[in-house]
């Protein structure tokens, strides 16, 4: 148990450091957009579009159902990119972008009305103090890092596991009531797809070479 909580340490800690080197070659929002363009292919509301222009004309209820399983899709992938460290630099890009004023909220945000200029002020102050509690949350992930690798094998590593966890679920929780952008969140899914699809590979290989060692 003990070999596999130190592996399973390991793999996180390679993940961590390979998402920050990720974020740091991705440090502008116009960069990432240019060099995943084709990510956006990919956006729910492109699938929408594209769905719509090869079907025949669909039903109320048959649009309603398509219009909730894009939407499930989406909240799957804000879940999936916000409980990670990643996930939360990625918001903090967008809330510098809305203290600049060079993003509006309506475009971070779907399904708010430009309309009520109260409203929409409302909700941007909501959200960004969203992501300054997350911030908060954070930082007391990255202590709980350190305390990981302190820990070595000492034992203790599980519980500190188990917290880590907590908190990533519960920055996911802080921004239950909003749906940001697909379009803002898919490029850093995509930089985190990326990156698993490499540690998979790297296992694969390990895994085969122990083998081959062991019938030697």
């Amino acid at each position: 148990m003990k070999n596999q909580t130190k592996k399973s340490s390991k793999i996180y800690e390679d993940e961590e450091a390979g998402l920050s080197n990720v974020d740091n070659q991705e440090k502008e929002d116009g960069l990432i957009e240019d060099r995943h363009r084709d990510v956006y292919s990919t956006d729910p509301m492109n699938i929408y579009l594209r769905e719509m222009g090869s079907l025949d004309l669909l039903s109320y209820e048959e649009e309603i159902k398509l219009a909730q399983k894009l939407e499930g899709g989406e909240g799957q992938i804000q879940r999936a990119v916000l409980r990670l460290t990643l996930g939360l630099k990625t918001l903090n890009r967008l809330k510098k972008g809305l203290d600049r004023g060079n993003m509006r909220i309506g475009s971070v945000l779907n399904g708010i009305s430009d309309s009520d200029e109260k409203e929409l002020e409302a909700v941007r102050t909501s959200f960004l103090e969203c992501i300054e509690e997350a911030n908060g949350l954070d930082k007391q992930r990255t202590d709980l890092f350190r305390e990981l690798r302190k820990k070595a094998d000492n034992g203790g590593e599980e519980e500190l596991w188990r917290e880590i966890r907590s908190i990533g679920l519960r920055i996911v929780e802080l921004f239950q009531p909003y749906r940001v952008s697909s379009k803002k969140l898919l490029s850093t899914a995509k930089a985190v797809e990326e990156f698993n699809e490499k540690v998979r590979k790297v296992r694969v290989q390990a895994e085969r070479e122990s083998l081959l060692a062991g019938h030697k």
